[in-house]
């Protein structure tokens, strides 16, 4: 079995990154070309290659969801600057812009994150009210505190903010 390279020389780096988008996945239908849901999910991955965490993954899947494989193994290759949007505007439905915007081509990860950035919003408290009842239920939060003490405390979810600091 291989270790991560990072486990084995003890040098651990925490990355704690809050997206704000409709990541769950679950949001949006599975063959849902386009979504916002996306493009955390190509940075989760282009992480992985970068922490050397040994994590396999098949290419094919990898290039359906925008990626290169080339650009990730053997060396992760830096990104080159994000298209611009150049007056585009959030659409309902994303296929009229991808007809508009892609090149004949398979497009690039910087054509996939614009196409996905353009996607609408999936938000299922909007769509599905019955979800803010979770919202203002009172659920157990434990968390660490700066001199290192757990605390564990009831919380609202809608009330629930965290800073990084």
């Amino acid at each position: 079995m291989q270790v991560c390279p990072l486990l084995r020389e003890k040098k651990i780096v925490f990355i704690e990154a809050f997206f704000l988008s409709d990541i769950g996945g679950g949001s949006v239908i599975n063959d849902t070309l386009h979504s916002l849901t996306r493009i955390p999910l190509r940075w989760m991955i282009r992480e992985c290659f970068k922490a050397g965490t040994g994590i396999m993954f098949y290419s094919d899947k990898l290039r359906e969801i925008g990626l290169d494989p080339s650009s990730l193994y053997p060396v992760v290759l830096p990104r080159p600057p994000p298209l611009s949007v150049d007056g585009h505007k959030i659409r309902s439905r994303s296929s009229d812009l991808i007809s508009n915007l892609l090149p004949q081509s398979k497009p690039l990860e910087e054509m996939e994150d614009l196409i996905d950035a353009l996607s609408s919003i999936h938000d299922q408290l909007e769509i599905h009210r019955s979800w803010w009842v979770l919202e203002y239920l009172p659920l157990p939060l434990n968390h660490q505190e700066g001199n290192r003490k757990w605390v564990a405390e009831f919380k609202y979810a809608a009330f629930c903010f965290y800073f990084i600091g």
